[in-house]
């Protein structure tokens, strides 16, 4: 994560729309859940569970990829993330 320095999470995005992510900075660290869609070309986010403050607000922003690699983006602009894809194991759900 690229607006939380030194922060690291493991995202798993499912095609029912679900996602769940691990996620720790130097201070804490936590467990996110929620639901996920595409609008307008960008990925619309509504947390679950995980961060109070956040719960059932949707927030939408674009994703790039250059090369392997898919950058997401903060509200502000800033870049939130960069990620690689993997598969995920039917054990991992």
């Amino acid at each position: 994560m690229q607006d939380s320095p030194g922060g690291r999470a493991v995202n798993h995005w499912f095609a029912d729309g679900t996602f769940t992510s691990e996620w720790s900075n130097a201070d804490r660290a936590g467990r996110v859940s929620g639901t996920w869609r595409v609008a307008a070309d960008r990925r619309c986010v509504t947390i679950v569970t995980g961060l109070p403050g956040r719960a059932n607000e949707e927030t939408c922003s674009p994703i790039y990829r250059r090369g392997s690699r898919y950058i997401s983006v903060n509200a502000q602009g800033g870049i939130h993330g960069i990620h690689t894809l993997s598969p995920i194991g039917a054990d991992e759900r």
